[in-house]
């Protein structure tokens, strides 16, 4: 039987970048001056630069997507909107431990079980899915906590097991520009 899917009082989109040299502190500096902007993270990917933004309304949420797209002139970004949650961050459990994006390629009719039976993991802090994209197939994301990078590592390869899905990504955070850890909802 499936889970319940929480429904949250917000929305949220990703802005996914392809940034190089320069482009990178100036486009984290426009970034930061929205509000609705909670963290701004330079991932360990061709997708390198990762803006997540949070919004009371799905309308304010896609305008400050759009103006922060139009005021970097990158070509190269991908907007990525969070279409369920199947667990709420827990701000407290990533900040004491080291943590790491996966993002998990999962077929579409198992994803809502995947999802689920992910977010029970007591390693997973936070899970959502997006769409995929045809550069980027990848549709559950997951935040894995561990006391080291070899220890998620090893998390990752046994939540790997236990669902079936090899197809995953570790995007680990290479620089983290600002992180608001209070939602955003005007």
């Amino acid at each position: 039987m499936r889970e319940p899917v929480k429904r949250l009082k917000y929305f949220t989109e990703l802005l996914a970048m392809k940034a190089t040299g320069g482009d990178i502190s100036r486009i984290a500096r426009i970034a930061s001056r929205y509000k609705e902007v909670i963290n701004t993270q330079l991932r360990s990917h061709d997708y390198n630069l990762w803006v997540s933004i949070k919004s009371g309304s799905r309308k304010k949420a896609k305008a400050v997507l759009s103006d922060i797209k139009t005021r970097i002139g990158l070509k190269d970004c991908r907007s990525l909107p969070q279409l369920e949650e199947f667990k709420e961050m827990n701000d407290e459990e990533t900040t004491k431990c080291k943590s790491c994006l996966i993002t998990w390629n999962v077929p579409i009719r198992t994803v809502h079980e995947i999802g689920a039976q992910v977010s029970n993991l007591p390693e997973i802090s936070w899970c959502c899915l997006r769409p995929k994209l045809s550069d980027f197939p990848y549709n559950l994301y997951t935040i894995v906590n561990g006391s080291t990078r070899e220890d998620i590592i090893s998390k990752a390869r046994k939540i790997a097991k236990e669902i079936g899905i090899n197809h995953h990504k570790m995007l680990w955070t290479e620089r983290e520009f600002n992180n608001v850890s209070t939602i955003q909802t005007s």
